[in-house]
């Protein structure tokens, strides 16, 4: 034990400081890029798929984002140049505090999975995979850290207009919950 407290005081920690330094930069390049993926599909979607202007009440997912946002789905690059300029993302792997870093990080790939099942065809198995792993996936980022929570109230909202019975909702709210 003695040898090893020795070793350690030898080393002036830079190799395990660099270490954790890439790390962190690798996460946050998954984090930025992630996010980045998010938008661009959703406004992609929003505007490649905008309703015909029938009157009719838009029926799909993406029908409804296309109606939201309307010409607002173009100018994709602004919130995108918000998202890499913004302090609270990049702070919280430059700061390295607590474990935020890792939650946003599983967050969002939960978003994104979420993203992808709203926008995959209709056949049961492959949304129910998608939105299944994106709630594992959630549920990995709230047992890391509680703030992800906040989000659960939109989660149930998604829930209720994705999945077409009662049972899809329950299936996915058990899924957060395990």
């Amino acid at each position: 034990l003695q040898d090893g407290l020795d070793e350690r005081d030898d080393n002036d920690g830079t190799t395990e400081l660099r270490a954790a330094q890439c790390g962190f930069g690798v996460a946050y390049l998954a984090t930025l890029g992630t996010a980045l993926w998010i938008y661009a599909r959703c406004a992609g979607c929003a505007a490649s798929r905008a309703p015909d202007g029938g009157g009719a009440a838009p029926t799909t997912f993406h029908a409804r984002c296309a109606a939201l946002l309307g010409g607002a789905a173009r100018s994709v690059r602004v919130p995108m140049a918000v998202l890499v300029l913004s302090r609270r993302l990049h702070s919280l792997y430059v700061l390295r505090l607590f474990n935020d870093a890792a939650a946003s990080l599983l967050f969002y790939v939960a978003v994104a999975a979420f993203v992808r099942a709203a926008g995959s065809p209709p056949g049961p198995a492959a949304r129910w995979s998608r939105w299944h792993t994106g709630c594992v996936i959630y549920s990995a980022a709230v047992s890391i850290k509680m703030n992800v929570l906040l989000s659960a109230p939109g989660l149930l909202l998604l829930f209720l207009q994705s999945q077409r019975d009662i049972y899809g909702v329950v299936s996915c709210l058990a899924t957060c919950a395990a």
